[in-house]
Formats: C-alpha cells, structure tokens, sequence
C-alpha cells in the first residue's frame, strides 16, 4: 500500500483558504472589491507577499479579477469561470458530491470519450497501441493516487490522439487537471478501486485492438459510471 505524503499547509495555503471560503461560501460576493493587500496582510498577521500569492493563485482559477488602479474584486465566476475554477470548486467546495452534483462531468466524459474511443477502434495503428499499452504497464501498486490519475488521464488523451479527429485529444487535455483529480480522489477510496480501474483500462484497450466499437462503447459507459460511484464515495469521505 502507498500512503501519501503528508505535510503542514504553508501559511500562504491557510490565508489562500479563508478567502477561498469567503468567496464560495457568499460572504463575499461578485464584485466586491477586496481591502488592499497590505491591509489584509496586516490584519491577518502575516506578509504582504502571502497574501499577494493568495490573490495570484484565486485570480488564476478565475474566483478573483484584478483590474489596475482600481483594485481587486471578487469575479462572477460562475460566468467568467474556466476548467480551473471547475477543478478549485471541486478540490474545496463544502458542497456534498453526489450524482447529481456531478452529472455536468459524467455527461462531459459520455460526450467526449465514448465517440473519440469508438473513432479510435476504427482508426489506431499499431504505434498507438503500443502507446497506451505502455500506460497500462506503468500502473502499478506502488503508485500513489495523484500518479494513478496522470495514468488514467493519458490513457483516454492516447485514446483520443488514435481517434484521428485532432479536437477530442485537445478538448481532453484542456480538463487535463479535472480528469486526474477525479481520478485521484476515486482511487484514494481503497486499492480495489486502483485494481478495478486497471482492469477497466485493459478492456478497453483490448475492445480498440480488436476493433470492437460496440463492445467499446459499452466498457466506456460502464467505466464512467464506476468512476463517478467510487469519486462520490471518495469525496465524501475526506
């Protein structure tokens, strides 16, 4: 078994956490502008380089707007939002996951996936079973869950590539961070989830050597219903 690292939050991660929760709870709402910088840094006991990293790091996943001289705003993120933002509300949102919750992923994963896998039955070459093959030898027991989702991302972004339509691999790796931290988290929920994704991936790899699109449409489908059961399980759980 491998047990990640575990480590004390830094006290730019702590001061980045009140402001996240202040955003996504509503206390601050959009628009509000933020106090400046070495005013909240004074108040919150702590540098005014920590805070202005917190404020880099909401701004980059869309939950801050900093507009020169005027100052810095909570943004209307559920508008201007990006990948990111999907991933941070995930990664901290106190909202309990269930089904529903993340149905806007599993139909995103439904839309993308089962066509670009099917394309690819008809269309890989031996290269790109070599590729994924490769994958799926690297998926190991030793591996930690954040290195199990990396695994599990670059099988369906081969997959796609072997697809010969050059959108599905580019709007895969554009929710590259998404995949791997769903991925992650259903692995945290115990090793036989880890085992049951391998055995799913060997499936599929073996319906698209064969050249099955019907068999794998419907591995993808069922592998996309046991991630969403084993990510609710995770999550809920932490």
């Amino acid at each position: 078994m491998r047990i990640d690292e575990v480590r004390t939050p830094t006290l730019t991660e702590l001061f980045t956490g009140q402001l996240r929760e202040k955003i996504l709870s509503g206390e601050l709402k959009a628009g509000d502008r933020l106090p400046p910088e070495r005013d909240m840094a004074k108040s919150a006991g702590v540098s005014q380089s920590i805070v202005h990293q917190s404020v880099i790091h909401l701004r980059n996943v869309g939950l801050l707007e900093v507009r020169p001289r005027k100052g810095t705003f909570v943004a209307d993120y559920l508008r201007t939002g990006t990948a990111s933002t999907i991933k941070e509300l995930f990664e901290h949102s106190s909202i309990p996951m269930s089904q529903e919750t993340v149905e806007p992923i599993m139909s995103f994963r439904r839309g993308i996936e089962v066509p670009a896998v099917k394309l690819s039955c008809l269309n890989r070459t031996e290269q790109d079973l070599d590729r994924m093959e490769e994958i799926l030898r690297g998926m190991g027991p030793e591996q930690s869950a954040t290195e199990r989702g990396q695994a599990f991302f670059s099988f369906f972004h081969e997959a796609a590539l072997a697809s010969g339509n050059p959108y599905y691999p580019l709007i895969i790796n554009t929710f590259g961070d998404i995949y791997r931290m769903f991925s992650s988290y259903s692995v945290r929920n115990g090793q036989s989830s880890a085992d049951r994704m391998r055995l799913d991936l060997d499936e599929i790899l073996q319906a698209i050597r064969d050249r099955d699109v019907e068999l794998a449409d419907k591995l993808v489908n069922r592998e996309i219903d046991r991630w969403i059961s084993s990510f609710e399980k995770s999550y809920n759980a932490k």
